[in-house]
């Protein structure tokens, strides 16, 4: 009787083994895998978890060719993340672009990790629309209380003229315009709609301006202040510049102040009277003069403004002597020439990829 168990036990199909998952650097880990998807490996075991594509370099096993079919993504992001990690922010851009364009609006630890990367390289760089949308990202991905809202310094909802702000406020952001009533949807209706009228479009979005978002009511109400100081009626202008002083009076040397200074300063610059639109130059002038190695994007943007605004107040010597500084701000951007105030018709708020590469450098190590 034992003989004829015996016979059929090795009549049973074989067992696959588990698998074991190898992570970039040589860690082994030997756990059950549950599901392979684009989020990540999904373990079980004493320690269950999702591992980031970024850290895994092989499995094998049973799971192994399911594995091949995420072989792209998991070697592109770890040539982002470790050449991001060594300050190459230039070489990790297309390989972020390339991954945001597969993880935008996705959950995970992989989301997260190719939204902050590609948050990072577009900063870098002074891409200021771009990385509106990677940013909300990453407020969405947070792993704590998506209500506790940190803004982000270098990404205030003040824009320039570009052709990526007028994208930015023709395009919107799909998907993270809806109305949720969440803290993302808005950030990213308000900072849509400072982008649209920084760039010269008419309208209010068509979508519902956002309600009441709890926590972060105190970030979001800066936000509100910010954006309204430009494109609000001439009461709500009056209103915004009142209460950003406030902040500058409580923020002083923070970015918050510098934010604010230059809020203020666009906003008088819409005003008819002289003696505003010289007291808006005074007000741009701080940034570039105190906050220039914090906020260099937004010292150049300010310089730029308070030099088109002597312009129109018939002082072209100051002007050029102000954009002359630029390139001491920021050495890697070409001097813009100055712009006019803009003559955009304020609305009335008071009733509501690149190309992927696969070039592997010798730096690379897994």
């Amino acid at each position: 009787m034992i003989a004829a168990r015996l016979l059929a036990l090795c009549a049973l199909p074989a067992l696959s083994a588990p698998g074991v998952i190898e992570l970039r650097g040589g860690v082994e880990i030997d756990a059950p895998i549950e599901a392979i998807s684009l989020d990540g490996v999904r373990v079980g075991g004493s320690a269950p978890r999702i591992i980031s594509w970024d850290r895994v370099k092989t499995i094998t096993g049973e799971h192994a060719s399911e594995a091949l079919e995420f072989e792209e993504i998991s070697d592109a992001a770890w040539r982002a993340r470790t050449r991001l990690a060594r300050g190459d922010a230039a070489m990790a851009e297309p390989f972020f672009a390339w991954l945001f364009n597969l993880y935008h609006l996705k959950d995970g630890p992989t989301a997260a990790i190719v939204a902050d990367g590609y948050l990072q390289c577009l900063l870098d760089r002074g891409a200021q629309a771009p990385a509106v949308a990677p940013w909300l990202d990453t407020i969405r991905l947070a792993v704590d209380d998506e209500d506790a809202v940190t803004l982000q310094p270098a990404l205030p909802p003040i824009f320039d003229d570009s052709l990526e702000t007028k994208a930015l406020g023709e395009a919107g952001l799909p998907g993270l315009l809806q109305p949720t009533g969440g803290i993302v949807h808005a950030l990213a209706w308000w900072y849509t709609e400072a982008a649209r009228f920084d760039a010269g479009l008419a309208g209010q979005l068509p979508t519902t301006r956002p309600g009441e978002i709890g926590q972060a009511e105190d970030d979001l109400a800066f936000i509100e202040q910010l954006v309204l100081s430009r494109t609000g009626n001439d009461a709500q202008r009056k209103r915004m510049r009142l209460l950003l002083g406030r902040i500058v009076d409580r923020k002083q040397g923070t970015w918050r102040e510098a934010w604010a200074r230059v809020a203020i300063g666009r906003s008088l610059l819409l005003e008819d009277d002289e003696r505003s639109r010289a007291l808006g130059v005074i007000e741009l002038l701080h940034v570039p003069a105190r906050f220039a190695s914090e906020q260099p994007a937004l010292a150049a943007l300010a310089l730029r403004d308070a030099a088109g605004a002597l312009r129109t107040l018939g002082d072209d010597a100051g002007a050029q002597e102000l954009l002359e500084q630029l390139p001491q701000i920021d050495p890697t951007r070409p001097a813009p020439t100055p712009r006019p105030p803009s003559t955009h018709v304020a609305a009335d708020f008071s009733g509501s990829p690149s190309i992927h590469t696969n070039a592997t450098r010798s730096a690379d190590r897994p």
